[in-house]
């Protein structure tokens, strides 16, 4: 697999602030490296939690993706199509490297203030600080055993 040396690896947490328009700066080392302008995808986690970020090439294999890794059938893959994209929206980074948030996706996920960047490999995770600490509590004794199952 060719790897672009362009596409940033999202890994490692970061903390900024919305302001008061619900932007965020995407922080610099997530960004291309050629200086291009960077279209993002933003989807609400399925359960709530958090908002997931991806630049078009992800957001597009998990469209793909589902049917063959979910074994959907023609009538469910299209009601997840129909949910995926109708509860996306594509946004551009701005000149200081910032996503605006729609007030809609920063009222349901409780994103205000202080939020927590969280690189996940190809998707960037935005999670309401509190949120998280809670779901990190529960999270951490899967990762230990998946982790030491493959001697990490």
């Amino acid at each position: 697999m060719q790897v672009d040396p362009n596409i940033p690896v999202f890994d490692g947490k970061e903390t900024y602030t919305l302001d008061d328009k619900g932007r965020v700066t995407v922080p610099k080392r997530w960004r291309r490296k050629d200086g291009k302008d960077e279209e993002y995808h933003l989807v609400p986690d399925s359960r709530g939690r958090c908002l997931r970020v991806m630049l078009r090439p992800r957001f597009d294999q998990f469209a793909e993706d589902a049917k063959s890794q979910l074994g959907l059938d023609l009538a469910k893959h299209r009601l997840f199509m129909r949910n995926y994209y109708s509860n996306s929206t594509r946004v551009d980074t701005d000149k200081q490297g910032r996503i605006a948030i729609p007030k809609d996706y920063c009222t349901s996920l409780g994103l205000k203030g202080e939020v927590l960047m969280l690189g996940t490999g190809d998707v960037i995770e935005i999670w309401n600080k509190a949120a998280y600490a809670e779901f990190a509590r529960t999270e951490l004794a899967e990762y230990q055993v998946q982790a030491g199952g493959i001697g990490l």
